[in-house]
């Protein structure tokens, strides 16, 4: 996992002073894990941290705001000493500056990291089960610790800004780009309407299994996924079926894709970005279901590189042959695409934002700086986006 470097939060904690937000989508980061807040395992609703961006609308109540995510009704509440993200009641999140950071301050408790729940190793879950990397739980403190309790809150705007810093040594996070790029519990909506599923020339519903359900798992260990079956005892036509997103809006450049989906090999499956193709796990036995698939999906990591031109889009498509002869089992998975800016040279990234607003700068890793000071930086301001050096 990359994690980032951050400045010390826990030396410029302010006096609390109550922050402004323009409502708007938002990520949250924490600086001291460098991870975005997130949903979870068990029922896909205990508040995580993660690799995975995953956008927040954020509308003001009050002096605070109410932060809602793509799962059930997608409150952030507080219970039993964690928080999770399917609250029926929106209840107000406070922001209280610290720095150039933020304390956030849930039913009377701080939003902070759990220092003792790294789920990657933890003996009673397993995130390799549920295809995940590094996960944290995010529990109530009393008061603010630190860089445990500080977290960015970044909007569209500056996770695009941030790109200017890329180059292919340090490549920066792009998955926003893409809508429900992840797979997630109690997301199912949030999945059907991003990606679009042609099944037999028609546009059909995925198939969301979760692991919990199919002997290979506690439910403890639910991931969820999408799942897609054509087989001809069932029906199939012989032809092609397509799952795609297209994207627009995206910097012109080279990415690398970082994703894992896994395919039935007795029919080929072409993974496509623009007209790079790419290949996923091909399965070599015969019999491609839900307990093999969530496995190798857990197990396989696949890459791929491709460019996006001067239009800023993005197509990704699966095309899945599917056979139609007796006994045909046309079958394959997908769980995430993680996306991956690395640069343009000679060219900038263009931002929709006010010509005349103030400068904003960012370090090489991406991250937004309050007062730059010795070393390297990304100044961007209104669409100019440019390298300067700081002494």
């Amino acid at each position: 996992m990359k994690k980032f470097l951050l400045l010390s939060a826990a030396a410029c904690m302010a006096a609390g002073a109550m922050a402004q937000l323009t409502p708007g989508e938002y990520y949250v980061k924490n600086v001291e894990t460098g991870m975005f807040l997130n949903e979870g395992f068990s029922w896909g609703t205990l508040a995580v941290t993660k690799d995975y961006p995953m956008p927040f609308e954020v509308t003001a109540d009050g002096d605070g705001y109410l932060f809602k995510s793509h799962i059930g009704n997608g409150y952030i509440k507080a219970e039993n000493g964690e928080y999770y993200m399917d609250g029926n009641d929106p209840v107000p999140a406070y922001l209280e500056q610290a720095g150039e950071y933020y304390n956030i301050k849930l039913g009377g408790k701080y939003l902070t990291i759990n220092e003792t729940k790294d789920y990657q190793t933890d003996e009673w879950l397993s995130s390799l089960n549920m295809c995940e990397t590094l996960l944290y739980t995010v529990n109530q403190g009393e008061a603010p610790v630190g860089d445990k309790s500080a977290w960015q809150i970044i909007s569209r705007a500056e996770m695009v800004a941030a790109l200017a810093s890329a180059t292919p040594e340090n490549p920066v996070e792009a998955s926003f780009f893409l809508n429900a790029g992840e797979i997630q519990v109690n997301a199912n909506n949030w999945s059907q309407s991003s990606w679009t599923y042609i099944k037999n020339g028609e546009k059909a519903e995925i198939v969301f299994p979760d692991g919990g359900w199919f002997g290979h798992g506690e439910w403890s260990n639910k991931t969820t996924y999408a799942w897609f079956c054509n087989d001809a005892a069932d029906g199939a036509v012989a032809g092609t079926d397509v799952v795609y997103q297209d994207v627009e809006g995206m910097p012109a450049g080279n990415y690398k894709a970082v994703y894992r989906v896994v395919n039935q090999n007795n029919t080929p499956l072409v993974i496509k970005f623009n007209d790079t193709e790419a290949a996923p796990f091909e399965y070599e036995d015969s019999d491609l279901w839900y307990e093999s698939a969530q496995n190798s999906m857990a197990h396989n990591v696949k890459e791929a590189s491709f460019t996006v031109g001067e239009d800023g889009k993005l197509s990704l498509r699966m095309e899945k042959t599917i056979s139609a002869e007796t006994d045909a089992q046309n079958r394959f998975a997908f769980k995430v695409f993680s996306l991956y800016y690395l640069g343009n040279p000679g060219v900038g990234v263009e931002v929709a934002l006010d010509e005349n607003a103030p400068a904003v700068y960012y370090n090489m890793q991406g991250v937004r700086v309050a007062n730059p000071s010795n070393g390297a930086f990304i100044k961007v301001q209104g669409k100019n986006a440019s390298k300067v050096i700081v002494k």
